[in-house]
């Protein structure tokens, strides 16, 4: 939920169940007024009462029912005892008595948001702008209601945090012509320019295209999901000097990183460190200069994975292990050496091959 991959969370919590506790079916609602599907859980709600204390989750589901006096009741009794705060409070009752507030001055945001809030300000025609907002909002702003503009800074968001398909951002990218310049406008353009090119299957308009392109997505943090996308196509087209590197970059960043491995032909540290970590092998020859890389040429050639985390995943606590590993992976990438070997080296244990090579490939080209 945190990463904005609503969909994902949906499954997991329908999966625990969300009859087995309230929280369960609190958590249940969150998401889906997140995502639009909330009338799924107001009808199990009709239906059974009992599954949630919350009275603003009563009142929204009652009055979505067309049980406007039970809304209105509920609503009443939340007011008189203080069981929500002021601003809800306020929400709720323009939202159960439009007419009474037509032409009012709009209500100020709350600093602290939450799915029902954002929810409810849109129902009362005062929707929120996703951007100020934690990632899981961004979601809302990808469906057909918001601006292309809209839409195309949540998708950039969502990708980068790995919460959206690939093809649903290029999807965003080539749906219409940029209507203006700057920001998200230029990466817009470039990418339709390059995309342009590629289907041309013109190594000349390819090789002045994808600089551009590619200095595009470096700026919007976006190099790995233009690798899953282009990578393939890009490979078929013959490219020299500059534009061959980048292709190779942009190879070695997809999933098939692998294949990528032969065209690593370089001699350099870095060169040798890239071909072995795309292949699975220990590094031959120095260690790059470079803090970062340097660790994962350690990890690779002098595996140490950590004892604790290994030990956790014999004691049948394989999805602990991993959550810790992910944590010190970050720290890694952020930085810290040490960790960056110790995660590299324990993920290559656990036999989480793929996670770590590709971990080990983004790190060396993408944060030096």
């Amino acid at each position: 939920m945190e990463l904005g991959a609503l969909d994902p969370a949906l499954s997991l919590i329908e999966q625990a169940g969300v009859t087995t506790s309230t929280a369960h079916f609190d958590l249940w609602m969150q998401l889906s007024l997140l995502t639009g599907t909330e009338h799924r859980v107001c009808e199990r709600l009709v239906k059974s009462p009992h599954l949630t204390r919350d009275y603003g989750t009563r009142i929204f589901c009652n009055a979505r029912a067309g049980n406007w006096e039970n809304a209105a009741l509920t609503f009443g009794s939340a007011q008189a005892l203080g069981l929500l705060p002021e601003a809800q409070l306020e929400l709720f009752d323009r939202f159960l008595n439009p007419d009474f507030y037509e032409g009012a001055e709009p209500l100020r945001v709350p600093r602290q948001m939450d799915p029902m809030t954002f929810r409810l300000f849109e129902t009362i025609g005062e929707p929120l702008p996703s951007n100020i907002l934690p990632r899981p909002y961004a979601v809302a702003d990808l469906r057909d209601i918001a601006g292309w503009k809209a839409q195309l800074e949540a998708a950039e968001r969502l990708t980068r945090a790995g919460a959206l398909p690939d093809n649903l951002l290029l999807g965003l990218y080539t749906d219409r012509q940029p209507a203006a310049s700057g920001g998200v406008w230029d990466r817009v353009a470039a990418l339709q320019r390059f995309e342009t090119a590629l289907r041309t299957g013109s190594a000349e308009a390819v090789a002045k295209t994808l600089p551009p392109a590619w200095e595009a997505m470096r700026e919007a943090s976006l190099e790995v999901a233009f690798a899953a996308l282009f990578a393939e196509p890009l490979s078929t087209i013959p490219l020299a000097g500059h534009a061959a590197r980048l292709a190779r970059d942009v190879a070695l960043l997809s999933p098939e990183y692998e294949a990528a491995a032969a065209r690593v032909i370089g001699k350099s540290p870095e060169d040798e460190l890239l071909r072995a970590v795309a292949l699975g092998d220990a590094p031959k020859g120095p260690a790059p200069d470079a803090p970062l890389a340097a660790a994962v040429h350690d990890a690779f050639a002098n595996p140490s994975p950590r004892a604790d985390l290994m030990a956790l995943a014999r004691d049948k606590e394989l999805g602990m292990a991993i959550l810790r590993l992910l944590s010190l992976l970050h720290d890694g990438a952020s930085g810290d050496t040490s960790a960056l070997r110790d995660a590299l080296a324990t993920l290559r244990a656990l036999g989480l091959e793929d996670t770590a090579r590709r971990a080990a490939l983004q790190i060396v080209l993408l944060q030096q």
